[in-house]
């Protein structure tokens, strides 16, 4: 038998009187809005209800470093943050494929939206602007479709918030262990398989950018919250 939920006591939530409400019918909204004699309701439009929220206070909270974009998609917060090139150290189930490396990457651009992340990379060490093509990202696991993740049976994905952003970067790239699916496609020299570029870059400072292999998508399309974008 299904138990409905309790509400929580009025008190506890409303400590004074609404102002207003809104009710969402099929063709229209209506607002009921507190006046001095009473309440009065009346039709109102998208734009007036937009109007009202602009009055809501709202904040992100301290967003981490280097972030390009927070917006809302389909009701639910994105974050895209630029990752500035740095060593890592990648682990690998496979042995054949060499176990543990420490790699350089290059500039990335790692986005979330509910518990989807998406991982890109850029072949240039500016700063990127929404004209910048976007590149595939030098990782196994790693769709080229659209920059998403292939997780596996050990799923430890958090809700993309400012908090959790930067913490699920280093839990794909250094917190869990990867295989050689999806590695191919994204290196010039080893088209084949990303991981047979590892042995090259092993212990180097830096990525070769020129080895990376250009998307038709731009930075814009993942800071306009484009995830499925073709």
């Amino acid at each position: 038998m299904k138990q409905k939920p309790r509400p929580y006591p009025r008190e506890v939530i409303f400590d004074t009187p609404p102002k207003l409400q809104l009710d969402f019918f099929e063709n229209c909204i209506i607002l009921t809005q507190r006046t001095k004699v009473g309440w009065s309701s009346y039709p109102i439009d998208a734009a007036d209800v937009a109007q009202v929220l602009s009055n809501v206070p709202s904040s992100t909270g301290l967003l981490p470093p280097n972030t390009l974009a927070y917006g809302i998609a389909q009701g639910s917060p994105y974050y895209c943050i630029y990752v500035p090139p740095r060593v890592i150290k990648l682990s690998f189930d496979d042995w054949a494929s060499g176990g543990t490396f420490h790699i350089p990457t290059p500039p990335l651009i790692w986005s979330g939206w509910k518990r989807d992340y998406t991982i890109w990379a850029l072949n240039t060490l500016e700063y990127p602007s929404e004209e910048t093509l976007l590149a595939y990202a030098p990782f196994p696991n790693v769709y080229t479709t659209d920059g998403g993740i292939c997780w596996g049976d050990s799923d430890e994905r958090a809700i993309a918030s400012q908090s959790t952003i930067m913490p699920m970067l280093d839990l794909f790239l250094t917190g869990s262990r990867f295989n050689t699916h999806l590695a191919g496609s994204k290196s010039n020299r080893a088209a084949g398989n990303i991981t047979n570029l590892y042995y090259q870059i092993n212990g180097l400072d830096s990525y070769p950018l020129d080895d990376l292999r250009l998307s038709s998508r731009t930075v814009g399309d993942v800071i306009k919250g484009a995830w499925n974008a073709s």
